[in-house]
């Protein structure tokens, strides 16, 4: 048997108390996961999971265990990856997760750009709407908008995310364009289900503040849909700057009431935590951070206007 691969598969299963998920992160069959865990309690003379057909949870014995071996499986990454980094080589594969909309607009083009500095590393990118449970999932590391919640995780700020209101030419030729909170009483507007009540939208000018009641015709649970929802003329939206990046560039998509300053949600790079941070995920955040922090697109100044 070979401890060391054991013992991180049984460490991957205290983590996601799942066989099949461990399976699926490490790329093995459930059966072979199951077997190095019995043959590894065997080597050892100890129980270290116990197995109902609902769940799996630590034995005493599994709970210490897994502390003292996490913690030299970590020592021995460390060395590894020390000497790999003298010679300017990070390897292995970075699971990193965000959502669609984000990757494909801004993601996907830095991707090329990262690899091509770290030619031996691999991303694997996992898109959802939704928040990931990283340790479940095997992520390494998560663009978040907005406040982290869950326990376990460190999240590092490495930009911020302004909502500015936009809308397509057509629409607004038929519509007109709003001017005042007051206009967009007149206004359909694309709602996203994920952001609970959007009726009431808070604007400030001139250091004054608005609460606009706004009408979602449309509501959706895709950044990406809302995007193409706006394009088709169904109405205006609240969206994240970065979601419209193009409209600077004389397409149909216009910026609207650009001197009213709406939220901003700041931008994480959101990694679970543990004592040794792997080389992959340290050069992906500074990476990151040096392209979107002081980029235009993820800063917005007093005025609400892109700086």
């Amino acid at each position: 048997m070979d401890i060391d691969t054991a013992t991180r598969v049984f460490l991957r299963v205290a983590e996601t108390e799942s066989f099949s998920a461990t399976a699926k992160q490490m790329g093995l069959g459930q059966p072979a996961v199951s077997k190095m865990i019995s043959s590894l309690e065997d080597h050892l003379g100890s129980r270290l999971l116990q197995r109902t057909t609902r769940s799996l949870t630590l034995t005493e014995e599994g709970r210490t265990f897994a502390e003292n071996a996490r913690h030299a499986v970590e020592m021995m990454d460390h060395a590894l990856d020390s000497v790999r980094e003298t010679r300017g080589r990070i390897t292995g594969t970075l699971r990193l997760a965000t959502v669609p909309a984000f990757a494909r607009l801004h993601m996907i083009p830095k991707t090329a750009e990262f690899l091509q500095v770290h030619p031996e590393l691999k991303v694997e990118l996992v898109l959802s709407d939704g928040i990931p449970n990283l340790v479940e999932e095997g992520i390494d590391l998560h663009i978040h908008f907005g406040p982290i919640t869950e326990k376990g995780l460190i999240a590092r700020r490495i930009g911020d995310a302004p909502f500015l209101l936009f809308g397509v030419k057509s629409y607004l030729d038929r519509r007109g364009r709003p001017q005042t909170p007051e206009d967009l009483a007149a206004h359909d507007f694309i709602g996203f289900t994920g952001r609970g009540n959007d009726r009431n939208w808070q604007l400030t000018h001139q250091g004054k503040e608005h609460t606009v009641a706004i009408h979602s015709r449309v509501k959706i649970n895709n950044s990406d849909a809302i995007r193409e929802a706006v394009i088709a003329g169904l109405g205006l939206a609240f969206a994240p700057a970065w979601l419209f990046a193009d409209y600077r560039t004389g397409g149909d998509i216009e910026m609207l009431m650009s001197a009213y300053k709406s939220k901003s949600l700041d931008m994480y790079a959101v990694y679970p935590a543990r004592r040794y941070v792997p080389p992959k995920v340290r050069a992906a955040i500074d990476f990151l951070e040096q392209s979107y922090k002081s980029h235009s697109m993820f800063t917005a100044n007093e005025t609400g206007l892109l700086c």
